[in-house]
């Protein structure tokens, strides 16, 4: 509504604006018109005349023409407001078609909150009714509804309880749980502590005692080599320059029979000087790394020269026997020896020995009994 009456203020204000331009072309036409018939009354009192007046004339001619332009502009105006208005006329009649439609459509509105009130109004009525019905039918159930609600409230603090016991029955559970795991794990790290510590103990009691066994071999060892030492001197009756081949060999016999008769182990160890090499070589002077095939070869052949045959294929025998390495393995002959170096030497100049009375062995099967023992 507001739109139309806009619209129609539009419409009148374009139609006074377009009456008065059609009212101001008028004017000046009838301007125009007077000033002609001024200059056609100057032409004619001065038709004798002056080129003023031809000049006045002319001015008026085209003061007409411009009077005329302006009429035809102001006409041309005047049609164009004339249309215009038609115009507005028209859109005033659509706005008094919209306007009538919208009361229309307001009175049915109308129609329809008078129906809504009415039908809300008998709407609170029938709520009205129900509550008052409720309350009436609640007066009567009112005592089955306690009842009702006092075995619900008495159910769920039933239920409260129970959950409450099973909540704290579980946590007593974890609790335990828990508390068995500690336990667990404390026995299990005692029960490691006491192994590391008795382990500790096995290894220091392992380390003690191979320290003992270690100081009592070397002193076996020295009283070994101590007795060795007493036995030579004895032999060559203290002079340890001079060592003919009869102290060899009769250092040899005397250390054969020791060497056979010994039991051998880390009280008494094998030494360099308790076994007999068959060696021409002072004892105090010989090294486990000089017995060689050699060494042996120019022994036996003294003990050939100085022995008779069958004292000769005697020892001999004895000595290939005595250190064959079966021989020294069933005796555990190197295991009394603790010191690997040491044992590693003598393993190797006993092979060597070995091998050097095989052929000597094979070569005394076939000598005959001719010589004597000359010692």
């Amino acid at each position: 509504m507001a739109e139309t009456g806009v619209e129609e203020a539009a419409a009148i204000r374009e139609t006074a604006v377009a009456t008065d331009a059609h009212a101001l072309a008028e004017e000046k036409l009838g301007r125009a018109a007077f000033r002609k018939m001024q200059c056609e009354a100057e032409f004619l009192s001065a038709k004798d005349g002056s080129q003023d007046a031809d000049q006045a004339l002319r001015r008026a001619e085209q003061a007409v023409e411009e009077a005329q332009r302006a009429l035809q502009v102001a006409r041309s105006r005047a049609d164009t407001m004339g249309k215009q208005l038609q115009s507005a006329s028209l859109r005033v009649e659509l706005a008094g078609g919209w306007v009538k439609r919208a009361q229309e459509n307001l009175a049915s509105a109308d129609a329809r909150v008078a129906r809504a009130k009415a039908a809300e109004e008998a709407a609170s009525r029938d709520a009205q009714a129900a509550r008052n019905l409720a309350a009436n039918s609640s007066a009567k159930d009112s005592s089955v509804a306690g009842k009702s609600e006092a075995r619900d409230l008495q159910d769920s603090i039933r239920r409260m309880q129970e959950l409450r016991e099973k909540e704290e029955k579980e946590q007593r559970a974890r609790e335990a749980e828990l508390a068995a795991k500690a336990a667990e794990k404390r026995r299990q790290e005692e029960e490691a502590e006491r192994k590391a510590a008795e382990q500790r103990e096995k290894e220091a009691a392992a380390r003690r005692e191979a320290e003992a066994a270690q100081q009592a071999y070397v002193d076996a060892a020295l009283a070994e080599m101590t007795r060795c030492m007493r036995r030579d001197d004895g032999i060559c009756l203290g002079n340890r320059t001079r060592w003919p081949p009869t102290h060899a060999l009769r250092r040899f016999e005397l250390v054969s029979i020791e060497f056979d008769a010994i039991r051998f182990s880390e009280r008494q160890p094998v030494t360099m000087w308790n076994v007999p090499w068959p060696t021409l070589q002072h004892p105090f002077l010989l090294k486990v790394e000089d017995i060689t095939w050699g060494m042996v070869e120019a022994f036996f052949e003294k003990a050939r020269s100085a022995l008779s045959t069958s004292e000769y294929q005697s020892i001999v025998e004895k000595t290939h026997r005595r250190f064959h390495p079966d021989k020294w393995r069933s005796r555990n002959l190197l295991l009394s020896v603790r010191d690997e170096e040491l044992r590693k030497k003598l393993e190797d100049a006993g092979n060597a020995v070995a091998q050097a009375m095989t052929p000597l062995w094979r070569a005394s099967k076939d000598l005959s009994d001719s010589k004597k023992r000359w010692w």
